[in-house]
Parts: structure tokens; sequence; C-alpha cells
């Protein structure tokens, strides 16, 4: 262990959280243990861990990174998971969110630690090599967003637009990773919040908690999609033309991505590798785009980026394959109506044209 930092086992009580903890969400008052404390509570395994110190005792070989206050107590920087299952055990705080299972823990614990084994470091900037080594790109990942917001406060300006290529090699050479990917990382997280800023644009049920960062991450790693929202990772200041011109670009590939539609009940598309593909391919079209965005079904505007022969086959091909399961679903079926029945001689008449004029091309 470093000269820099000591070990010692610390009173319970004088343990604070992080409110500066980047896996808090933006609406989380870091200073009000009871909200942090009900937050963690949306993770289930916080009731497991809390159920593991209380049943086998505090592991040792997990100290809390920690840094003394002014007060004289200590902040906990690495740890805060473990921090909030000592305040359950203890029973201090006025907890509602899940409380029959927090009571029992309670009833078959039978350690409630008091004093804690501590890293204690001189300042907090002497601890985030490490986390961002352990947390960044190690074993023990957060998660994307928890990334970025851990990246951007590392930044000498983090409220600035700004971030060259020098600044990202310096965070990417700290934490073991890549230029490119800590500045797209950076950008990312600065969307983010343009789009937390807008209030998540209105889209119903839309918030951080449920907003996948990862298609915001996974676009900006796409040519097409970088020119569509405005942003240049080429450049000191990354998103100058989105916040400029083409915010409102921002707010429809959101839309795509989270509002739901009135007919089908799901969102336009998602942000997985083959839906992205689909819909650069539908942004180089500008007819195939303009059927997307009067219609909403990337698929149906996919079809006009391909040849018209492939279109021509995979239709046919979508049919046949449409009319089999029907065949097999209809075995199961009890009895049929004359709906059914109307619907399957329209399919007999579809397939007699397809089959005439198929003919007829032939010469």
């Amino acid at each position: 262990m470093s000269h820099n930092q000591t070990y010692q086992e610390l009173p319970f009580s004088n343990l604070k959280f992080d409110p500066g903890n980047p896996r808090l969400p933006s609406y989380i008052d870091g200073h009000d243990d009871v909200k942090v404390v009900e937050w963690m509570l949306g993770d289930a395994s916080l009731a497991e861990l809390m159920l593991a110190i209380g049943t086998n005792g505090y592991f040792p070989g997990e100290p809390l990174l920690v840094v003394k206050e002014p007060d004289g107590d200590f902040m906990v920087i690495e740890g805060n998971r473990r921090l909030a299952s000592l305040k359950l055990l203890h029973n201090q705080l006025p907890i509602t969110r899940s409380k029959t299972k927090i009571e029992q823990v309670l009833k078959a614990s039978k350690y409630f630690p008091d004093n804690i084994p501590c890293i204690i470091f001189p300042a907090r900037e002497d601890i985030e090599k490490y986390l961002g080594f352990r947390h960044v790109t190690g074993i023990k990942e957060w998660s994307p967003l928890a990334k970025a917001k851990y990246l951007n406060g590392l930044l000498q300006n983090p409220l600035e637009d700004y971030i060259t290529d020098t600044e990202a090699a310096e965070l990417a050479k700290q934490i073991g990773s890549k230029r490119p990917y800590v500045k797209r990382l950076i950008t990312s997280f600065r969307i983010f919040q343009i789009i937390e800023e807008s209030n998540f644009f209105e889209i119903p049920d839309l918030n951080e908690t449920n907003l996948h960062f990862t298609y915001i991450m996974d676009s900006l790693n796409r040519p097409q999609i970088r020119e569509f929202l405005g942003v240049n990772l080429d450049s000191d200041d990354p998103l100058h033309e989105l916040k400029e011109e083409k915010q409102k670009n921002l707010e429809s590939l959101m839309r795509w991505f989270f509002e739901k539609r009135s007919d089908t009940k799901k969102p336009s598309m998602n942000g997985e590798s083959g839906t992205l593909a689909k819909f650069c391919d539908v942004l180089n079209d500008e007819t195939a785009f303009n059927v997307f965005v009067d219609e909403g079904d990337l698929n149906s505007a996919f079809e006009r980026t391909l040849d018209p022969a492939d279109n021509y086959r995979t239709s046919v091909n979508r049919a046949i394959k449409y009319l089999e399961e029907s065949i097999l679903q209809l075995l199961h079926l009890p009895n049929t109506s004359s709906t059914d029945f109307e619907k399957a001689t329209k399919a007999v008449e579809f397939a007699k044209k397809l089959q005439a004029d198929t003919s007829s091309k032939q010469g």
C-alpha cells in the first residue's frame, strides 16, 4: 500500500455517502441518505448484500475507500452500496421501499458491524485513477452512463463544450483506454445532458433510468448518424452544429428510439446494431427516409433502399413464409369464420395474379 494511504477500521457512524457518486441519477439528492438508499433498493442485489453482511459479518478484504472531511467524518468514494447495506442493518433510516424484505433480512441477521475496514486517502483526487481503471476499464465496470459522468468530471472544465484530443488522450491514458473511445463517451454524455435539459423532449415515460445511453454511444459510431445529428468527433467542439442547427434531428432520433407508436405500442426502432445499420441505409436514400418519417416503419423504409429485384424476391419469400405459418396455425383453430374464408380467398387471388404476371414477364 502506498505511503499516501492508510488502513484503519473506522466507526460506522463517521461514514458518509458520496453525493457526487456518478452512478446516482441527477434527480437524486446525494446528500439525502433516505433518497439515496431507496434508489439503491431498486437493485434487488442490495438486499442480498445486506443479508451477506448481516449473516457473515463484514469481509475485511473489501475495505471502503474514503477521504476525510473537514468536520472529521469520512466520505465513502468507493463502496457506497456496502455503506447503504450497513445503514439498513443499523436500521437508521425511515425507508419505505422494500420494507418487508428489509425486515426479513434484519430478523435473519446476527452481525451489525460498527467498525468498518477502510483505506483512507489524503484527497479525492488520489482515488480517481484507481477508480478509473477499476470501473471504466476494469473488472467491476460501471454502466456506460456512469463511466461518462465520471470521465466528464475529470476534465479541467467539465461544463464547457470543448474537449480536445489532448484532453481525451490524457484521460484515456489514466484509465487504460483509447482516445477515440473516451471522446465518444464524453460526447455521448453531453448529448445526454442536452436531452435531459430538454426534459427528454417530453417523450412519455422517458427518463434518465430508462434511456438506453448505449443507443447514443452506438449511434455515434456510425458516420451517417453523426452527420444527421451534426456531430463531429474530429473537432474540439464536437456538438457545435448539433446545438446550432440540428437539435431537432436529435429530438427525432430520440422519438424513434423511445416514443411508442399508437398502432404498434412500440417505438419505431431500437438501437441494436442491425437496426442502426438499416437506419443508416435509409438515411442515405431520400425517398426511403421520407417513407420512414411519414410511416415510422423502418423495415418498410429499408426495403425502398434495396435493388427492385432483390426487394421483390424478399417480399415473395416473406409472403410464402407467412402463408406457411398461417397454415400451421389454422390446424390448431377449433373453427373458422366467414372472414377467415374471405381472407384465404383473397390470398389465392393475389397468388394467381402474381403467377400470371410473372409468366407474362418471362415472355
